[in-house]
């Protein structure tokens, strides 16, 4: 399905579970898509390279579930991760 979509160049930062880096390019993105499926999450790389990036105010999780705010939280990261996966965790984000 995912064959006859165009996956632009990132705009913004876009780190990938499945590589834990950087996403360089569209089309990048779009076989890590695909490898997403079926490989495992590179939490620890991925959050290493995003706190070795530097200038990143906080981080937000943005689907179901709250379970990499609690991976982060347990790191020891200095650098707060908000959840934003519902609308409520949205509004809460409101408050900080």
């Amino acid at each position: 399905m995912l064959e006859a979509v165009t996956f632009n160049d990132p705009k913004i930062a876009l780190y990938s579970n499945v590589a834990g880096k950087l996403v360089a390019s569209g089309a990048d993105a779009k076989k890590l898509a695909l490898l997403q499926i079926t490989s495992p999450v590179r939490w620890v790389q991925e959050e290493a390279a995003l706190i070795a990036a530097g200038g990143f105010a906080a981080c937000l999780e943005v689907g179901p579930g709250k379970v990499l705010q609690g991976l982060w939280k347990d790191s020891g990261s200095e650098l707060p991760c908000y959840a934003a996966g519902t609308v409520e965790d949205i509004g809460k984000l409101e408050e900080v």
